[in-house]
């Protein structure tokens, strides 16, 4: 995050009062998310519980890309991005998922092998999440303001938030065949374009394997029956694992057309940008090497497949990164 801290002749000037506050939301936000949402293995085995994606680590990666990217976008002069709207980034990324409540899981019977298979996928509340998520941001903003008795935060501090949080409601392109943000415009803050960006492709600020492994992730996430189904091995008939692995193959192939995807749309907002900032942060993405992983992986399998040697069930949930003992 920004630099707080200036030294004046071997005098270390202490932090203004509004980054110490946003230093301890943040720090309030990773304790709440890190306890509300545990990652796999932390809840008992309890696929329903657990949040393989949405869990502190994505909220570690949308910081520190937020922080990437509002640093890359404060180079241009033309931005009027300083230390204060990086920090306020920051914690607008922190708690951009703090709600993340869910219904039961949309369940489907599908019969496989002549007995009836139940497939769950994960009911997340698109749009009342974000907006819970914005109440809640805000409503600390405020209580900090009344507790110093002054404007730590100021009403365009709190209209950002909440534009920018907003922004990271996700849709979906059938063309593209790739999420995209349709709260995003032209006209919207430096912060929340950064917000957005940081959210969908924190990953692929690291590269291939980090994309690959980030897909796996939300895989694992969304598709709580096969977490379930794992944990009844060896119990698991033929039927039910060549369904598994028909979907984990399926998702292999759609992550190729995401990151392709997400090329494309990336390229088209950085144009609401001004043009001396949109190589800077378009660089920061790795979206070649990302789309040639996915291509790999499925390369890969495809030949073994030609070959007569299919990958087993057990390589397949593997390399889908489940821990499950088989």
């Amino acid at each position: 995050m920004a630099e707080c801290r200036r030294r004046r002749r071997n005098v270390i000037v202490p932090p203004p009062l509004s980054w110490v506050v946003m230093k301890n939301l943040i720090r309030r936000a990773y304790i709440d998310i890190e306890k509300m949402y545990p990652g796999e293995g932390w809840a008992g085995n309890d696929p329903f519980v657990e949040r393989a994606y949405h869990n502190i680590t994505h909220t570690h990666g949308v910081v520190w890309a937020t922080d990437k990217i509002l640093g890359t976008m404060s180079n241009d002069p033309r931005s009027e991005i300083n230390a204060r709207g990086i920090n306020l980034g920051c914690l607008i990324a922190a708690c951009h998922d703090i709600d993340q409540r869910q219904g039961a899981p949309t369940a489907s019977h599908i019969s496989l092998g002549g007995q009836m298979y139940t497939k769950e996928m994960r009911h997340r509340f698109v749009g009342l999440i974000e907006e819970n998520s914005v109440e809640i941001l805000l409503g600390r903003m405020c209580q900090e303001n009344m507790t110093y008795g002054t404007e730590l935060f100021t009403e365009e501090d709190m209209r950002i938030a909440r534009e920018a949080i907003l922004a990271t409601v996700p849709g979906f392109d059938p063309e593209l065949g790739t999420v995209i943000q349709p709260n995003l415009s032209e006209g919207a803050s430096f912060i929340t374009h950064a917000l957005a960006l940081a959210d969908l492709h924190a990953a692929m600020m690291r590269g291939g394997a980090a994309f690959l492994a980030d897909g796996n992730a939300v895989f694992r996430e969304e598709n709580i029956d096969v977490a379930r189904t794992l944990l009844r091995s060896p119990n698991i008939s033929q039927a039910e694992k060549d369904f598994i692995c028909e979907r984990i193959m399926a998702w292999y192939r759609m992550q190729i057309r995401f990151a392709e995807g997400r090329k494309i749309v990336v390229q088209k907002q950085l144009l609401w940008l001004p043009e001396t900032m949109r190589d800077p942060v378009m660089n920061l993405f790795k979206f070649d090497r990302a789309i040639a992983a996915a291509r790999k992986r499925v390369k890969s399998i495809d030949a073994k497949v030609q070959a007569g040697y299919p990958p087993s069930f057990e390589e397949m949930v593997l390399s889908m990164g489940y821990t499950v003992i088989l």
